[in-house]
């Protein structure tokens, strides 16, 4: 059961921040590639419900840790049941195209793991910094590529960039909105961006 594309032959994925909170996440697996998923996903959101008839050991940790949600047996159509989000982790691409055709009737976001084909969204490969967050996506071309270029990315990120948002955030909160608050700002950041430019050349 392959899903027809019958707008343009690549997908243009638009690049989003969700705010998770409130949000009732359904993650149907719970193996390896579940575990990672999940991984990103508690620090956005309490609200993950899991099913799976089995669980790896990490993710058994995870259940344990913050008192989630688990249904121990296949996935049933039922379980999209007030759901905002569906991802899928499992083995099974019938299954993986199952729930994809089901979220899709209902207007619930759908992943699923390394079959674009049956996404909604994908996943980036994301850098946090503090409140910095950056994400690097192929659009499903190279997860690989991706991976390996956040990691580039991750070394060139100084220390102190946390230290230097928060002064920002806290110049932008006190001044008031306008021209010269506008200015003031772009004019620390592009300095700030440009220091971290000359240091990475010379290094």
């Amino acid at each position: 059961m392959k899903r027809k594309i019958n707008t343009l032959e690549e997908i243009n994925y638009f690049p989003i921040m969700l705010d998770l909170r409130g949000k009732k996440v359904l993650l149907v697996g719970g193996g390896t590639i579940a575990v990672e998923k999940f991984g990103r996903l508690i620090g956005c959101t309490r609200e993950i419900t899991v099913v799976s008839p089995e669980c790896a050991p990490e993710m058994e940790e995870y259940l344990s840790k913050y008192s989630i949600t688990v249904h121990r047996r296949l996935f049933e159509d039922s379980d999209l049941n007030s759901v905002d989000i569906v991802i899928t982790a499992v083995d099974s691409q019938e299954v993986q195209a199952h729930i994809f055709a089901e979220a899709t009737k209902r207007r619930i976001l759908c992943n699923a793991v390394d079959l674009p084909a049956y996404c909604h969204f994908i996943f980036p490969s994301v850098v946090r910094r503090d409140s910095l967050v950056v994400a690097v996506s192929t659009s499903g071309a190279s997860p690989a590529f991706a991976k390996h270029f956040r990691r580039f990315l991750e070394k060139l990120i100084p220390g102190d960039i946390g230290d230097f948002l928060k002064m920002m955030r806290q110049k932008r909160d006190s001044f008031p909105k306008g021209k010269e608050r506008m200015h003031m700002l772009d004019k620390e950041a592009a300095e700030y961006v440009n220091s971290l430019a000359n240091k990475t050349l010379k290094g």
